[in-house]
């Protein structure tokens, strides 16, 4: 800040949801807005050089890479899938019946909150859950 004294909301960059007082020779963000006073200001940093590019650089990275959480339950996901029409095909196969292989769908591809527990959801299957569960 070249000259003035300013209160400044800064709410959008830094999250502080009071404004900030800045005098002569205080650093200002990019992103700030002044809420009462007059200041003059000299741009430092401009571009990529910015706290503005940076966050956004940062939550582009963040978008684009995929947490090994991701990529289990994606792999997982794919695998079910192809488990579910393999087990349809033989189970068509061999009945030749759409009923029975309308039921391996309904019994197979449940409630996603059923797969930690699949016996809770699941129609055909009436049997109580293992114990120590």
């Amino acid at each position: 800040m070249v000259e003035g004294v300013a209160l400044l909301n800064q709410a959008a960059v830094t999250g502080e949801d009071l404004p900030v007082r800045k005098e002569q020779r205080h650093r200002v963000v990019a992103g700030s807005v002044v809420e009462e006073g007059r200041i003059r200001i000299e741009a430092q940093r401009v571009g990529s050089d910015t706290t503005t590019a940076r966050v956004a650089n940062f939550i582009q990275s963040s978008l684009e890479s995929r947490s090994d959480t991701q990529r289990m339950a994606d792999e997982l996901a794919d695998k079910r899938v192809w488990f579910t029409l393999i087990t349809g095909g033989l189970v068509y196969a061999v009945t030749r019946d759409l009923t029975r292989l309308q039921s391996v769908f309904w019994w197979i591809i449940p409630a996603p909150s059923s797969w930690v527990h699949p016996w809770r959801s699941s129609p055909v299957c009436t049997a109580p859950p293992p114990t120590g569960y």
